[in-house]
């Protein structure tokens, strides 16, 4: 179990592990409102553990989800990885995607292109 968040209930599931809404259970928790939290068995953490750290690099971006670190939590008898992050109510690209039928405006297109280039291009500047 987390010590900073409880998890209330599970957002997502993939390959790599599971997504929860989580709301902060310790005054020191960097943030007052829900979190989402990534978590994988650790043996299997990998992808979660190099989205953390491209999160990192790209902190100074308010258009990328805000990253508030990890910690290793003991659920079940394992040993499990949580990726704990900004909660982004909106859902993802892929559920935009979906809610207009396989095709975004472009219109929104442009919004979310301009994003994610600008957020490459600050992880660029960082890795230099």
């Amino acid at each position: 179990m987390s010590r900073n968040l409880r998890k209330l209930m599970q957002l997502g599931r993939g390959s790599y592990g599971t997504v929860h809404l989580a709301v902060p259970i310790s005054p020191s928790f960097s943030t007052k409102a829900c979190a989402a939290v990534k978590s994988s068995m650790l043996e299997h953490s990998s992808t979660l553990q190099k989205e953390d750290r491209v999160l990192q690099c790209l902190s100074s971006c308010p258009e990328i989800v805000h990253c508030y670190g990890n910690e290793l939590s003991f659920e079940n008898g394992r040993r499990v990885y949580n990726l704990l992050l900004e909660y982004a109510s909106g859902g993802s690209l892929f559920d935009m995607i979906q809610s207009y039928g396989g095709s975004i405006p472009e219109q929104k297109v442009k919004i979310y292109t301009r994003m994610m280039l600008k957020g490459l291009c600050l992880r660029e500047l960082k890795l230099k």
